[in-house]
């Protein structure tokens, strides 16, 4: 039976080498990291969907440009 796309996923991750060289370097567990969002508050993972529901009432489109020229167009970034 095939892979998931979860498993293969992995498998590429293991094989990845580390890319160039640090000078400082922290390791942390994934659980360490904690993303707040305004309006929202904390995110707890998985995302379920009542919290799927706040972000995307606080979403906005992703803007992209450079001062004056700064905009919003789904065809150059659909985000």
């Amino acid at each position: 039976m095939g892979r998931t796309a979860r498993e293969r996923l992995a498998k590429l991750l293991d094989d990845a080498e580390e890319p160039g060289a640090f000078s400082a370097q922290i390791l942390a567990p994934a659980d360490a990291l904690q993303v707040e969002v305004d309006g929202v508050g904390v995110v707890q993972t998985p995302v379920r969907a009542p919290l799927a529901k706040k972000l995307i009432a606080v979403a906005r489109p992703a803007r992209f440009g450079r001062g004056a020229q700064t905009l919003t167009d789904a065809s150059v970034r659909d985000t």
